[in-house]
């Protein structure tokens, strides 16, 4: 899309329960509009449904509230090196 190709994204935190639309719609939507790159919810809910139906909107992963700062820190630096080596592979 003209936002990602102006203003490359590599990581997407998505918070489940927005007001306006929750994040299953908005991560879905991203999908079928062409993202690639990494999602992870955000959620205070660690339910098996909700797990479930967040991993089926397309996030890669899950991060509980609260969340904590080692595992903030563990999820951005594993998914900026996937990001990274997806674009070394698209580059070669």
């Amino acid at each position: 899309s003209q936002l990602t190709s102006e203003f490359p994204i590599n990581l997407v935190f998505m918070d489940c329960h927005m007001p306006i639309m929750d994040g299953f719609t908005a991560t879905a939507i991203l999908r079928r509009e062409g993202f690639q790159g990494p999602m992870l919810a955000i959620t205070g809910s660690s339910t098996a449904s909700d797990v479930e139906r967040i991993l089926e909107a397309g996030c890669n992963d899950i991060l509980i509230k609260p969340v904590r700062n080692d595992d903030l820190v563990d999820k951005i630096m594993f998914y900026s090196r996937s990001v990274q080596a997806y674009a070394a592979q698209k580059k070669a």
